[in-house]
């Protein structure tokens, strides 16, 4: 090992120390065409960043010791049609992701959840939405049990106020667990929720 004059290394005769900055930029390669929105940040059981934003569509890149992979293909349940917005991500015990995110079909906005299993994008059942078709559901906030089964809050309006709805992905099907999230019920809005779960995996909103 030398230096560029060409002198050779001398091992010191002290332990060498090492100074480190607290923190390291790890920028993920985003289009570069568009503005990058609405970031979800997770770990995989290695440590290993995986982020999620929205460009137009939802994008996923994975942190490894190549650097940053994108996972599949850009996510849209509606392509070149409407923007997928604020993506929520969740990773179980083998590594593998989960997302949700927020999209309209033009009429109104639902939740779209999918998984990535063996090197793909799979949808886990149909959009999530109290009213189909009538309603804007937005910001989910994604949960996972420890088995991987995956727990999705979002907000909803009925065309007067918002409320919170919490649905469990159970036997096949999105399943509500309990009524409508409101602290003043059909006054005041209930927004952006937030979810996590407890040790025996049940929501806290």
């Amino acid at each position: 090992v030398t230096d560029p004059a060409g002198n050779s290394l001398v091992t010191p005769q002290a332990a060498w120390t090492w100074n480190v900055p607290e923190w390291l930029t790890l920028s993920p390669n985003g289009l570069g065409s568009n503005t990058s929105l609405n970031h979800s940040l997770v770990l995989d059981t290695l440590g290993g960043p995986i982020v999620a934003w929205s460009e137009n569509d939802i994008h996923i890149q994975r942190m490894g010791p190549a650097g940053w992979t994108t996972l599949g293909g850009a996510l849209s349940a509606n392509p070149n049609n409407t923007p997928s917005m604020i993506p929520s991500l969740g990773v179980r015990s083998a590594g593998d992701p989960v997302i949700a995110w927020a999209e309209s079909d033009g009429v109104a906005e639902s939740i779209y959840v999918q998984e990535w299993t063996a090197g793909q994008w799979h949808p886990i059942g149909a959009a999530l939405s109290a009213v189909p078709g009538a309603t804007d559901a937005s910001f989910p906030s994604l949960a996972l049990k420890t088995n991987g089964t995956p727990v999705v809050a979002w907000e909803e309006s009925d065309g007067a106020v918002s409320s919170s709805y919490v649905r469990q992905w159970s036997n096949g099907s999105w399943q509500q667990l309990g009524p409508p999230l409101s602290a003043i019920a059909g006054t005041t809005d209930a927004r952006n929720p937030v979810m996590e779960l407890d040790s025996g995996g049940n929501p806290i909103v």
